[in-house]
């Protein structure tokens, strides 16, 4: 399946452009990269990076609160 706009921003915004040359899912699969992977997952419904970096900040409070009862 092809990247979609949003998705294909975040590959070449990620690790400074290491994963720019990624175009569908299957090949981000390839990469093993559990944060790359993601950030493509909630960059799928996404109108832009700015509900994209919302979505973000969620699944970071959700990480730290996760964090903070172990």
């Amino acid at each position: 399946m092809e990247l979609n706009p949003l998705q294909t921003r975040v590959a070449q915004l990620y690790q400074e452009g290491l994963f720019a040359s990624i175009g569908t899912w299957e090949d981000a699969q390839l990469t093993h990269d559990a944060l790359f992977l993601f950030l493509l997952q909630e960059a799928e419904g996404c109108p832009d990076l700015d509900v994209l970096e919302s979505q973000v900040a969620v699944g970071q409070d959700k990480i730290w609160r996760m964090h903070r009862a172990i």
